[in-house]
């Protein structure tokens, strides 16, 4: 994959975390390109903007953006242009102004109107980390940016701006979750590759992958009009090609549309660690509404949302056009 880290204000290349970052995500062999962009003086959205033209044919459909302090409100400024990415991870990030000396150098970055629903469309995963006690951005305009966004927010204790001066010139959990995105990027595709299968056999583009231990297990596309079973969906399919489960450990479920009740209780009951879905289902039988299975001692698994959106959408819409339905109907009908 290929991945940009962009510096905050006064910052640069081979402050922070950045070297260090950039060094074990090349020993991975992922591409790593990091920026320098205007100091202080110079800093505006138009010569941050001018100096990233360079980069812009290195974008491509998997890259991922890491951002740190200002750089966030920077790459909102990409999105909403129509720039996409694959991930986003901001280190300390915010909209806005700040009530502080940055306010100046940083206004004409941070300070807009952004059309949140638009830049989701063109990035459908964030992933947030914000000190708890940062002494120039309070952690309410980090959640609030993650509301927005629809992110995920991590807060760390003491961790201050999350910068060199706070004790960061290294980030493992930045790291361990660029990885851990990465793996999930290529199993996802694999779920895509069933999805087209089902496609192609006039099933609905749902495929499922079941991991262990980085390891595939098994993997499956629905087919419930070919079996003529309501339940052949593409994740109970998968687990049970899977055999027993029990005697697995880290198990992922892959599949490319959020799951149902049915196929979440299913991997909740074989021990399912993960569940890694690309495309909300536009339905109330969801991952959101399953029953508080906890009370019953159940583990519920953890649920990661939006990797490889797009594709996944793109492969349903190709469906509708054929059929002439919708997306609610093909719910209402199947689940």
């Amino acid at each position: 994959m290929k991945l940009f880290i962009l510096h905050g204000t006064g910052g640069g290349p081979d402050r922070n975390w950045f070297p260090w970052l950039k060094q074990k995500l090349e020993e991975q062999g992922h591409e790593v390109i990091v920026p320098e962009f205007p100091g202080m003086e110079e800093q505006s959205l138009e010569t941050w903007m001018n100096t990233f033209d360079q980069y812009r044919n290195e974008l491509t459909e998997d890259t991922i953006l890491v951002a740190h302090s200002v750089a966030p409100a920077f790459v909102l400024n990409l999105l909403r242009q129509g720039v996409s990415a694959e991930a986003c991870f901001f280190v300390s990030g915010f909209t806005g102004l700040l009530g502080n000396k940055f306010d100046e150098p940083n206004k004409t970055i941070t300070d807009r109107d952004f059309d949140f629903e638009e830049i989701k469309h063109n990035c459908s995963y964030f992933k947030m980390y914000h000190g708890s006690d940062d002494p120039y951005v309070p952690l309410e305009k980090a959640e609030t940016l993650a509301d927005n966004l629809d992110a995920e927010l991590e807060v760390i204790e003491g961790g201050g701006h999350l910068h060199e001066p706070s004790g960061y010139t290294e980030f493992p959990k930045l790291l361990e979750d660029i990885e851990t995105f990465s793996e999930d990027y290529h199993w996802m595709e694999e779920a895509l590759v069933e999805a087209e299968k089902a496609m192609e056999n006039g099933e609905l583009p749902i495929g499922a992958v079941v991991v262990s231990e980085g390891e595939e297990i098994s993997r499956a596309h629905s087919r419930t009009s070919r079996e003529k079973i309501t339940s052949e969906h593409a994740e109970m399919v998968g687990i049970r090609k899977a055999g027993d489960l029990w005697e697995r450990e880290n198990l992922t479920l892959y599949t490319t549309l959020q799951p149902c009740i049915m196929c979440l209780a299913a991997a909740v009951r074989c021990g399912v660690d993960r569940v890694v879905y690309a495309m909300d289902a536009e339905n109330e039988v969801s991952t959101e509404t399953l029953p508080d299975l906890e009370k019953h001692g159940a583990e519920i698994p953890e649920v990661t949302a939006g990797i490889k959106e797009q594709e996944s959408v793109t492969f349903f819409e190709r469906f509708m056009e054929k059929k002439k339905t919708t997306l609610p109907e093909i719910m209402s009908e199947s689940f």
